[in-house]
């Protein structure tokens, strides 16, 4: 499970990560990664942290281990949009070029992929304790591919066996 320290803030990318990254939640213990096509999920493995570093996704990696959850056979109308903005801003103040610098970039507190698939939405929030929360909008009728997640890295089997047994007790396709 991914936990952070502080209320969990959806960061927008204003330049100061690759331009992939669309969002980032970045925590004192957990690092999150909103990309078009998907999440990059990362902790420290020694219990180091490195708040706003990029992971590498390589199990390899010495200090980080990651996950990514990477979205397959997307709707065309997918898209991603930040809701409920808060007050608290953040500032990047990357080298000592004040070009490459960020202030006042806006958070927001839930991130949703909308139409991931026709009529499903994956929104990520809060949930308790400070952890991450996934939910799935599902509409009537609409339903999810059997091959709509791909999972590598760390703990992505863990990962996959949860997303499974929740489609199982839930009667969806997985």
């Amino acid at each position: 499970m991914l936990v952070f320290r502080r209320p969990i803030y959806f960061t927008v990318n204003a330049g100061q990560w690759e331009s992939d990254v669309r969002y980032a939640a970045l925590g004192g213990v957990s690092s999150a990664w909103f990309c078009e096509d998907g999440i990059i999920l990362a902790r420290p493995k020694t219990g180091l942290d490195i708040p706003g570093e990029r992971p590498i996704l390589q199990e390899s990696s010495g200090m980080m281990e990651t996950v990514k959850i990477a979205f397959q056979n997307v709707s065309p109308r997918m898209r991603i949009i930040a809701k409920d903005t808060a007050r608290a801003v953040s500032h990047f103040y990357l080298g000592s070029d004040r070009a490459a610098w960020h202030e006042s970039v806006s958070n927001h507190r839930v991130i949703r992929y909308e139409n991931v698939w026709d009529g499903v939405d994956v929104e990520y929030g809060e949930g308790t304790g400070g952890s991450l929360r996934q939910t799935l909008r599902i509409a009537p009728g609409a339903r999810i591919p059997a091959d709509a997640f791909r999972m590598s890295g760390a703990g992505a089997e863990e990962i996959r066996e949860m997303i499974t047994e929740l489609f199982v007790q839930h009667g969806m396709s997985s």
